[in-house]
């Protein structure tokens, strides 16, 4: 938005205002109210998964453009905020379930990033995202000569390893599953909308040549 130096100025604004939400002073931060007022009405509170998703926000802005490559637990920890601890802790709490529970969807959770780092590779290197991890570059042989085309024999090996780890991700969240007890409405939330999506794009990468 006009008025801030840069996006990182911008989503601190944020995440300030989303632990303590007074005074909103612009679209965003009174769709923020409106959305924890609608979530008081059933009993819930999303002020911690809001925090978490911006917080990755925050990390992704202060990336954008800079092309670094970053080890794998600082990936891990980053995605984990937005997809796992973010997104799917706040999706139990719409359903209403335990959102202790989010850490049984985590190899869910994992798969669907893969998905997106799939998916979204060449825009995401071009805006200057790198989301290998700086080990699997190493072992890929990917370096900032091949790194942005994603036509090449590393970037193509990688894919494939990428979409045969979320494979095995999808087979450890269908084995662990069970243990949550969710409901028939979440089984088929999980299934439709984020197994299925995620299998169809593993399968099309692995079966390239």
């Amino acid at each position: 938005s006009k008025g801030y130096l840069n996006q990182s100025e911008y989503l601190s604004e944020k995440i300030e205002f989303s632990i303590n939400p007074v005074n909103p002073k612009d679209e965003v931060e009174c769709l923020m109210m409106y959305c924890y007022k609608q979530a008081e009405k059933f009993g819930e509170d999303f002020h911690a998964e809001t925090k978490d998703i911006l917080d990755s926000l925050l990390f992704d802005a202060r990336r954008r453009g800079k092309g670094i490559i970053f080890p794998k637990e600082e990936l891990i920890n980053h995605f984990h905020l937005l997809d796992i601890r973010g997104t799917i802790r706040a999706t139990l709490k719409v359903f209403k379930d335990d959102p202790v529970k989010y850490k049984i969807l985590e190899p869910l959770g994992v798969a669907c990033r893969h998905q997106y780092n799939i998916e979204d590779f060449e825009a995401d290197v071009t805006a200057g995202y790198v989301n290998i991890s700086f080990e699997d570059c190493e072992r890929f042989g990917i370096n900032q000569e091949n790194i942005y085309k994603s036509s090449s024999p590393n970037i193509r090996s990688w894919l494939r390893h990428h979409a045969g780890e979320g494979m095995a991700f999808l087979s450890e969240h269908n084995r662990i599953m069970p243990k949550g007890k969710f409901s028939l409405l979440e089984r088929a939330v999980f299934k439709v909308v984020y197994e299925i999506p995620a299998r169809k794009v593993f399968l099309k990468i692995l079966s390239e040549t």
